[in-house]
């Protein structure tokens, strides 16, 4: 399928996310809305000022009243895109992505081959419960519809040890009648149980490592450099860092310094979603 299809290089794909950040930038400024630079990329603009040498990908995070602004409001068609469960009935995430049409990226997660182009992560922060035993039990709770998820989208790929790939086919048969959009709206459902209650506590719930920190640890924003730009960080990003992955700042072992993601993008002519309607 990838035939006739030239890869992205990683300079264009960071030439890319830059310009889809612009974009974020742009709206978010008219709108109101607040976002900060999340995950490897706040690593990045921490310890790199700007991508992590060897990271292909770009993610922001926002509170959740603005990320559904953003969500109901940015385009969802153009040169750059909104791709989420209510833009795609089996897309694979509780968050969106924003999308460079004229790309397509490909990667062993069912439903989400061939649905969007290089994108950018837009992920939803929560107000969570401010709690101890509250907070694991919720954290419990949404690892495990995260869990069932997983096993209904990830591909058995050969990568994969033996007994993983056959425990994947065994529970991809038997999730087989529930809809992958039922298991997204699931996440989201559990990450919003507390509807929006300011609890002085906020967290993320949608992606792969749940934490919580204080709302006042969130906001207001901080501005860093991020290579040719500045870019919005949490104001106590560092401690953020650290709760997720420890000692962020020293560089991991060369054999480690490899792109965390399994999937190739793609120049195609046209809108890479024209495939997967």
């Amino acid at each position: 399928m990838t035939e006739g299809m030239r890869v992205v290089t990683l300079a264009e794909h960071r030439d890319i996310l830059l310009g889809l950040l612009e974009d974020i930038r742009i709206h978010c400024e008219a709108e109101g809305l607040t976002y900060f630079l999340y995950a490897g990329t706040l690593i990045g603009a921490l310890r790199h000022e700007g991508f992590i040498p060897w990271d292909d990908d770009l993610d922001v995070m926002m509170p959740r009243a603005d990320y559904e602004v953003f969500c109901r409001e940015f385009p969802r068609s153009g040169r750059v895109y909104l791709a989420s469960g209510d833009t795609h009935g089996d897309f694979p995430y509780a968050y969106a992505k924003v999308c460079r049409s004229g790309t397509v990226v490909r990667e062993p997660v069912a439903g989400g081959t061939d649905h969007f182009g290089v994108n950018v992560d837009v992920i939803p922060v929560d107000h969570v419960p401010a709690g101890r035993l509250a907070w694991r039990c919720h954290r419990a709770l949404a690892m495990a519809v995260r869990a069932v998820l997983l096993a209904k989208v990830v591909e058995p790929t050969p990568d994969l040890a033996r007994r993983t790939r056959v425990a994947l086919r065994v529970a991809r048969a038997l999730l087989r009648p529930v809809p992958t959009a039922a298991l997204t709206r699931a996440r989201t459902r559990v990450a919003t149980l507390r509807g929006g209650a300011a609890t002085g506590h906020v967290g993320m719930l949608v992606a792969s490592v749940p934490w919580r920190i204080a709302e006042t640890d969130l906001a207001p924003a901080e501005l860093v450099a991020f290579e040719s730009v500045s870019a919005p960080v949490p104001r106590k990003a560092a401690d953020l860092l650290e709760q997720i992955y420890g000692d962020f700042m020293t560089l991991p072992p060369e054999h480690q310094r490899v792109p965390p993601h399994s999937s190739t993008a793609y120049w195609v002519q046209g809108d890479p979603r024209e495939g997967a309607r």
